[in-house]
This record gives C-alpha cells, structure tokens and sequence, in this order.
C-alpha cells in the first residue's frame, strides 16, 4: 500500500537483537519519512533530558527480533523498553515470525511481519505512526473493485481450464496462476509459498489492516468433485496459527460445476470462497470489503461456513 510520506520527519531509535539484514526496514522507515538512530550514533548524542539515561531524542522506539526459535530477552533490549516507557516515549515491537517474545513486551503495539517484506513492514509503521502522530488516512472502504476486464479474462481462463484435457499436476499449477493473478489485480501484496508449506502465498490486502493486521495465508484448491474435507480447512487454519498469521484463505474451483458444500462448523479463522462465486463478488466491490464482510460473517456466526 502506497502512502503519502508524514508532513513532518518523526525520529525513531532502533535497536535489534542481533545484526541482520535490515534493507527493507530500512526502506519502509525512509518511506514513511522516519529519521533512524541506532545505538552507534545514539551513544555520540546527548541524552532527550537530564536523568543521563542514554535514550536519544526521538518520537518513538523501535525494537527488532529477528526470526529464531528462542524467546529469552536479552537483558540490554529491554532496559531500552523500560527508559522508553518511564519517559513516556511510544515503543513499537517488531517480531519475525516464528520468534516467540518474552511475556513483559505483551503490552507494547507489536507487529509479526517478515523483515524482508517491505510492504508488511511499511503497512505496520504506517499504522503504529499514524495513531500516534497522525498521518495519511489508509485506503480503506472506498478502495476501488477490480478492472470488469481482468475479471472477464479471469473467467475465460476458468472456462479453459475445465474443458481441457485433465492433468493433475498441470491443471493445479494452472488454477494456482489464475488466483494469484486476480488477487494481485485487486491490489493484494502477497508472495507465492516456495516451498510444500501447506499454503500457496502468503501477504496482506490494503484495506484490511486493522482486521487482519497479521499476514493472511491463501490456498488454492483445484477440485475433480465439488467437495473440501473438513480436515484441509483445520490444516489450513493451524498452518496460518503456526507461522504468526491470523486468518487462512481457501479459494477452491471445482472442475463439475458443482456448488461447493462446505463442512458445517469449521475453525472460524478460515475464511472459504468459491472461485466463480469470488469473481462474481468482485465485480460489486473491492477485495477489501469482500473479505471484510466474509470475515465478520464467520466471526459473528451471520452466514457462517
């Protein structure tokens, strides 16, 4: 999601667990026209008042984990935390999933986000920075629906595909391209899973932060016969748990034509689509609302498959 910059440059300290590549954050924080202090320049500057504590000047702090299986806080970072919050200076977490976080950074705004994703990164600042300072308002319900014409083609490549010749491996390679290609022209940001993870791609939809403010974890399912066991949903929903993200996305095709009969009482952090029952949505309204209005149906049990 692209954002005009703040009108003011804001500072932010920066302080990370261990080095690694940060370019992208680096990126997202220039962006969003936030001036970085990191601990080398820190320790030149003079203290923001007169305790002596080593805390810069800055607008905001913002802390870094990068992904590893420990938990364990180094003791430094959260002595950082602690000046930050006794000075009353706002703290932003960022935790690389799967990096699980100590129990005492549990009320602090934290962001579970890819370091090398720089839209998830600039999504995430963009919000902690915009309700603490003010900002761009986000794109939100009047983000425009989809060009009727990729949705035309979309459908004709639907229609192809059921009356070719089948094959598994290539019909499912196919169907995978078809879905990534309309997601991405509804202005989705997501990335295609690289490996057998148990999901296809992985990103966020402008429009959706504040409901799925965690990646959301899409799955694409070309089906022989109109039916999904309810087992691939329970997968799909403790894939999405596992790995940090919030809400699972199942777009399944049957080949038949068949209405798909989704089982009753699945994991409600699915949310499940009918490919030409998406399309058709599609066509009224933004991928933003669509979800939007999935997810709340499911939540609060309206409709709910």
């Amino acid at each position: 999601m692209v954002r005009e910059p703040y009108a003011a440059q804001v500072r932010c300290y920066l302080v990370v667990e261990y080095r690694c590549d940060l370019s992208a954050l680096h990126d997202a924080l220039s962006d969003a026209n936030v001036e970085v202090i990191t601990p080398d320049h820190a320790f030149h500057m003079p203290p923001s008042d007169a305790t002596g504590y080593w805390l810069p000047d800055v607008d905001f702090v913002l802390v870094v984990f990068p992904a590893r299986p420990d938990w364990e806080t180094p003791p430094a970072l959260l002595l950082d935390v602690g000046v930050a919050i006794g000075k009353g200076v706002p703290v932003l977490v960022i935790a690389e999933p799967p990096r699980k976080l100590d129990a005492a950074l549990a009320p602090l705004p934290l962001a579970r986000v890819p370091l090398g994703h720089k839209t998830a990164l600039s999504t995430r600042i963009n919000q902690f920075a915009s309700a603490i300072f003010g900002g761009s308002r986000p794109v939100g319900d009047d983000a425009p629906a989809v060009d009727h014409r990729i949705l035309d083609s979309v459908t004709l490549d639907l229609e192809v595909l059921r009356e070719q010749p089948f094959d598994a491996r290539r019909a499912a390679h196919q169907f995978s391209e078809i879905a990534m290609r309309l997601l991405r022209a509804c202005g989705a940001e997501i990335e295609e899973s690289r490996v057998d993870g148990g999901f296809d791609a992985a990103g966020w939809v402008p429009g959706t932060e504040t409901l799925f403010p965690e990646p959301l974890f899409f799955e694409f399912r070309l089906l022989r016969r109109a039916e999904v066991p309810r087992e691939k949903l329970d997968q799909l929903a403790g894939i999405a748990a596992r790995r940090g993200g919030g809400f699972g996305v199942l777009i399944a095709f049957p080949l038949d034509s068949r209405p798909v009969p989704w089982p009753e009482n699945t994991w409600p952090m699915v949310l499940t689509f009918e490919m030409t029952e998406l399309i058709n949505e599609l066509r009224q309204q933004s991928l933003a609302t669509v979800l939007r209005n999935r997810r709340n149906a499911v939540v609060h049990g309206v409709g709910a498959r």
